[in-house]
Parts: structure tokens; C-alpha cells; sequence
């Protein structure tokens, strides 16, 4: 088995995962996921301003808002539902790791991890997945 997944695998794994209900069902959240995996798959280092600045624009927020910190709390609790849940035995994982005890420290960057899946079955390539990308996702 191959190392790690390579980027077709994991923008197919994002696609199955965005098309779930746990994921259409909070948009603000499923966007963030979604522009933190494709900024990873470009080998750019995310911070929580960077997600403020690009989903959470002022006004209505504020430039020091916790809001994108909150939403990336929620993303990965939306992660793991998915990975242990419906998507259990997909055959790619992508894992948005906590770094640290609550959140991410000042200056670290946010990061996803992607990971074959042990326990996956025979899974064929999804020809009919939703596209619920916005401008940021356009370029997958």
C-alpha cells in the first residue's frame, strides 16, 4: 500500500465528505474544512487569521473575532463524527488533529492530515458527487 493518499484521492475523499449530511447541514463549518484541506494539498500554512480573513470578513466580525477558532473546534468534532460514523471504512481519512490541549497556539499553523484507510472496502470513485465548492475550492 502506498504512503500516503495522493491529492486526486484526497479531493475525492473532501468531495464524499462535503456531500454528507453532517457536512451540508453547516456550510460556514463544511467551508473552512474545505479551505484548510485544499491549503494543505497547495503546501500553504494556515493560520487563524488566514481563515478569519478569508471566511469570516469584517464587518460583520471583528479582526480579532474567536470565530474561525470556534468553527475550527467544531470542524474537527464534524471530522471525527465522519471518519468513525458514515465514513468508516472510506478508503481515504482525512484528520484535522488538535495540536496542543484546546486549540492551536498563537503562530501554529492549522494543518489536516490525509491517511489511508486500514479498514476500508473496495471502494469505487464517486462519478456523482455534489459540487457545493465556493470561488476558493474552484481550482480542485
Amino acid at each position: 500500500m502506498k504512503k500516503a493518499p495522493e491529492v486526486q484521492e484526497v479531493k475525492q475523499q473532501l468531495d464524499r465528505m462535503l456531500a454528507h449530511e453532517i457536512f451540508r447541514r453547516r456550510p460556514k463549518q463544511a467551508d473552512t474544512f474545505a479551505f484548510t484541506v485544499v491549503a494543505t494539498l497547495d503546501a500553504k500554512e494556515i493560520m487563524e487569521k488566514d481563515i478569519l480573513q478569508a471566511l469570516f470578513p469584517s464587518p460583520p466580525y471583528e479582526p480579532g473575532s474567536s470565530v474561525a477558532r470556534t468553527t475550527v473546534c467544531h470542524v474537527r468534532r464534524m471530522v471525527a463524527e465522519y471518519n468513525e460514523g458514515p465514513g468508516s471504512k472510506d478508503p481515504v481519512h482525512i484528520y484535522f488533529p488538535v495540536r496542543g490541549p484546546k486549540r492551536v497556539p498563537p503562530g501554529e499553523a492549522y494543518k489536516v492530515e490525509f491517511k489511508y484507510n486500514s479498514c476500508a472496502d473496495d471502494v469505487e470513485p464517486d462519478s456523482q458527487l455534489l459540487d457545493t465548492s465556493p470561488d476558493f475550492r474552484a481550482e480542485r
